[in-house]
């Protein structure tokens, strides 16, 4: 006989009851808060991590009841305070549920009020959130870390601001909150608060960032101290702060601190201040002119763009390439705009007019890569066609192959030579016979690209 195949279709709303299914054993006690049937089921030495026909785990259905005795009767039997399966950790369900004393009690056995839940979200900065503050202080004073950040770099102070909770806001400062943590799209608490027009939220921030770079002025009247304070600041700070912590360390030559300034990179310090748009792929590279004016992109839309780095605006863009932009490069007179594209060619560009001045032509595969000369005369040029070509930018021909490699060459690197050391066409023969008898091989498993096999990379340096 033919088993009997169901055609029937079942739809439920999110929020709606599960399909009718009764709890049963331990769990059924615990949904209907009978203490003392619990206590039965583990005298008989019932599962206690078990998950019933919903995913729910006793300790986990006991937080989401809210029923503070049955939970710590659970904990006390061995019950894990962090584990769970389909529903959420037990200290979860009883914050979500506004469960204070069974977060209490959990947080007693050492719950961990770090865990993070959806795009790293943690459970502060989902109190925050729900804006309740009587939660963030109680995860602030179990160790919830207030500075940890989720998948967007939003931090909880980011949160509250944008949600414009003043007393939250002033709770997590108390804390320790960085005032000038940034999230992935360059907005600091301050930024968020003043773009959803929270002004007494933003007075607030920029008295709480004067007062901290008071202090760290302050701090120079503590001698050794005063200058340790100055350094953490410097190491665990961002934006203004560390700015201000920046500028009085490097006024000392104590060789400890001059570390420390190396240490910390300088990228660090680089606040957003323009998001130029306009390209409609990604950007594979960016150059800037010598005088600090402009910037040019190029893309893999086969466009170059020229931009007004003060005003962020768009200036024009330089079309002719019929492939990807992979490199772009400006000559140090600020005139002329170099790009190797995916078309094979090397195009020259004026700067000032947006007008292409010369195609070069010769590598038989992609450009990856292009370098100029300090001295403007000579355009260096890697390719998939597995070498590297010198180009007059005078004639507009090519010099010389520096390099006829077994492998690709991905990128060049420009190297800013002595003036006194002239590298022009004439002087390319003896480069190359130098490059070559310093040039080092180094074996490089390609896994990092994602096959198994291995490649050689090879590294020029010019004998000059």
């Amino acid at each position: 006989m033919k088993k009997k195949i169901s055609s029937e279709i079942n739809f439920w709303r999110v929020g709606d009851p599960k399909p009718e299914r009764k709890r049963t054993g331990i769990h059924a006690a615990i949904a209907s808060n009978d203490l003392a049937q619990v206590h039965e089921w583990l005298d008989i030495g019932v599962d206690i991590e078990q998950p019933d026909y919903y995913g729910d785990r006793p300790l986990s259905l006991a937080a989401a009841f809210g029923n503070a005795e049955i939970v710590a009767l659970l904990l006390k039997n061995g019950a894990h305070p962090d584990l769970y399966s389909l529903s959420l950790p037990p200290l979860a369900e009883a914050m979500y549920r506004g469960h204070f004393n069974v977060m209490q009690t959990l947080i007693a056995a050492t719950a961990d009020v770090n865990v993070t839940l959806w795009e790293g979200d943690s459970l502060l900065m989902i109190a925050v959130g729900m804006g309740n503050a009587e939660l963030v202080s109680l995860l602030i004073e179990a160790g919830a870390q207030v500075n940890a950040a989720n998948q967007d770099g939003d931090t909880a102070l980011i949160i509250a601001a944008r949600c414009g909770h003043l007393n939250i806001t002033q709770i997590l400062i108390d804390a320790g909150a960085d005032v000038d943590a940034m999230n992935r799209y360059c907005y600091t608490a301050l930024l968020s608060a003043a773009e959803n027009g929270f002004l007494p939220l933003c007075e607030y921030l920029n008295a709480v960032v004067e007062q901290q770079i008071a202090a760290i002025s302050e701090a120079l009247k503590y001698g050794d101290a005063g200058w340790d304070l100055i350094v953490q600041a410097f190491k665990e700070r961002a934006g203004s702060v560390m700015w201000a912590a920046y500028s009085l360390l490097q006024q000392r030559t104590e060789l400890g601190i001059k570390q420390t300034l190396w240490t910390y990179h300088p990228y660090r310090l680089v606040e957003c201040f323009h998001t130029l748009s306009g390209h409609s792929r990604e950007v594979n590279s960016v150059a800037i002119s010598p005088n600090g004016q402009t910037v040019v992109s190029g893309s893999s839309d086969s466009t170059i763009k020229v931009w007004n780095l003060k005003t962020g605006q768009e200036i024009c863009t330089l079309a002719g390439h019929s492939g990807s932009v992979r490199s772009v490069a400006i000559t140090s007179d600020g005139q002329t705009v170099i790009s190797g594209s995916h078309d094979k060619t090397i195009r020259l560009w004026d700067l000032n007019t947006g007008q292409e001045i010369c195609t070069l032509k010769g590598h038989s595969a992609w450009v990856n890569s292009i370098a100029i000369t300090p001295d403007g005369q000579t355009v260096i040029s890697s390719s998939h066609d597995k070498t590297i070509r010198l180009w007059n930018t005078k004639t507009k021909r090519e010099s010389g192959i520096l390099s006829k490699d077994s492998g690709l060459v991905l990128a060049v690197v420009q190297i800013l030579i002595d003036a006194k050391k002239n590298l022009n066409p004439h002087s390319a023969p003896a480069l190359v016979r130098g490059i070559r008898r310093q040039s080092l091989t180094n074996s490089v498993p390609r896994q990092s690209l994602g096959t198994r096999k291995k490649f050689p990379i090879t590294y020029h340096r010019p004998f000059i």
